[in-house]
This record gives C-alpha cells, sequence and structure tokens, in this order.
C-alpha cells in the first residue's frame, strides 16, 4: 500500500493546462473541451504509471527486509543452538541452558543496538527472537543425549552464524549511517557479542581472542561489506557475498588449522633442539 506521503504526493500533482478562447462561432470552445478532455487522461494515465512504481518499489522493498529478517531469525537459532550445546556440556540445570542460549542468540545484538543507540533494542522490541532461543534452548535441553551424535554439525552451524550476524551488523550499522569504523565493529560486535558474555559467564577466557579466526573472519566480512556498499551491487548481494565469505573463511580456518600468532611464539615458533643421545 501508498504511504499516507505518497498518496499526497500523487493527489496533490499538478499538471498544466492550455485553454484555448472561444471563438465566435463556438469552435474555440468544442477545440477547448476536447484538449481538456485530453489533458485530463494524460494526467490519470501519469498517476496511475507513478503509483504503480510507488507501489513496486514499496513491494520489492517489503521483499528484502522480509528475507533479511528471515536471516535474522535463522541467525538467532544457531547461535542459540551453539550456546545451549556449551550448556549441556557444562552440565548446567535448565535454567541455565537457556540461559546460555538467549545469551548467545541476542547478546551480540543487545550490545550493537546499545553501541550505536538503537533502543529500544531490537530483543526487546520484538519478542520473537527471545521467543526462538528459549524454544531452542529447551528443545536441546530435552534432547541433550542426541547432542555428542550431531557435535560435527554444531562447528558448520557456528560457522554459518558467524556470516549471517556480521552481515546483519554491518548492514544496521551502515543504515545507521556511522563511519566505516562504526560499521566494521558494529558486524563483529554482533557477531562476537553473545559469544564472549558467554564464555565470561562460564569463566573462560573468550574463545574470539584464541580460537583460530573467529573475531578475524567477521572483521574481514565487515571490511568486505564497507568495500562493496558503494558499488552499484544490490544491498541482497551484497548480504549474500559477505555472508559466505565470512563462513568460507571460518570453515577453512578450522580445516587447516589457521590460527593468528600467540603472544611469546611468533609468527613462526621455533621446533624444540632435540637433545642428543649421550
Amino acid at each position: 500500500m501508498l504511504s499516507p506521503g505518497n498518496e499526497n504526493l500523487l493527489h496533490g500533482m499538478a499538471f498544466p493546462v492550455f485553454f484555448v478562447a472561444p471563438g465566435r462561432d463556438g469552435a474555440g470552445s468544442g477545440k477547448f473541451r476536447h484538449c481538456a478532455r485530453d489533458m485530463l487522461e494524460s494526467s490519470r494515465r501519469i498517476r496511475r504509471s507513478v503509483a504503480e512504481t510507488v507501489r513496486a518499489g514499496e513491494g520489492a522493498l517489503g521483499t528484502f527486509e522480509a528475507i533479511i529478517y528471515g536471516f535474522d531469525l535463522l541467525g538467532t537459532v544457531i547461535f542459540a543452538i551453539t550456546g545451549a550445546v556449551r550448556g549441556v556440556r557444562l552440565r548446567l540445570d535448565l535454567l541455565g541452558v537457556v540461559v546460555f542460549a538467549c545469551t548467545v542468540g541476542v547478546g551480540g545484538g543487545i550490545l550493537r543496538d546499545m553501541m550505536i543507540g538503537a533502543t529500544p533494542v531490537a530483543a526487546l522490541r520484538d519478542e520473537t527472537y527471545l521467543a526462538v532461543c528459549i524454544v531452542t534452548g529447551l528443545t536441546i535441553f530435552f534432547l541433550s543425549p542426541l547432542v555428542s551424535n550431531v557435535k560435527r554439525l554444531i562447528p558448520f552451524c557456528d560457522a554459518l552464524g558467524l556470516g549471517v550476524f556480521t552481515a546483519l551488523g554491518a548492514a544496521k550499522g551502515m543504515a545507521y549511517e556511522l563511519g566505516v569504523v562504526g560499521v566494521v565493529l558494529s558486524g563483529v560486535l554482533t557477531a562476537v557479542g553473545g559469544g564472549v558474555i558467554r564464555d565470561i559467564m562460564a569463566m573462560k577466557i573468550p574463545v574470539v581472542l584464541t580460537s583460530d579466526f573467529y573475531a578475524t573472519a567477521a572483521l574481514i566480512g565487515g571490511v568486505l561489506y564497507v568495500y562493496l556498499s558503494p558499488t552499484r551491487l544490490p544491498e541482497f548481494y551484497t548480504f549474500i557475498i559477505v555472508v559466505c565469505v565470512v563462513t568460507g573463511i571460518r570453515l577453512l580456518a578450522m580445516h587447516f588449522k589457521f590460527r593468528l600468532p600467540a603472544a611469546g611464539r611468533g609468527m613462526f615458533p621455533r621446533r624444540r633442539a632435540r637433545r642428543s643421545a649421550d
């Protein structure tokens, strides 16, 4: 449907009408009526064309927003699963597993919204996010005996969630007209914020500071989103490219054991010298 502003714009459109002075024989009045009728019909056609264009644009925008919302819920479910699985492995009770699911599922988005001033945060304006996390946490808790059978699937889901949340965070930062650094940090914080809170609650060093190319993959994805945004590439394609790149980097890093140099080891750690036999 057209917004009220667009309807007023259409009704307020003015089109020039040229008047023909009537002659003594009345021929001028006939010409005037014919000209006025043509101009009225032309104005109606133009208004219909503009209305159809506006409706098409609003429909495309609504479709894109619906797709992004679907991806947002997908990423929430994926991260809620990883949080709940961590709670099961730590042998937490029912409440603990649900809390971990909610923390990982929406924690990063809450931190991002607070940082960029998008308040009230999305997770509190739309209860669907928390409801999805709670249902996911309960499901994983009651199906915990089966978790060990799908443990190979969890890293893939985590990598996919990392890519989705990186793109979502960067897109929201771009929508709020943040600078380059702000857009990148918005993507990174959305992707890793929930996991950091989870690890702190579990009294562990956050995985993003020790794992292989986790936050680094999100950082690369945020930079890529900023690079692709000024191009003529449709926003949806930009979103999908960033998701695929971040997910691919994460999966490759896990497969080939890519790691950043750790403190005290350098980029190329020395091998221990073999002791010579006495």
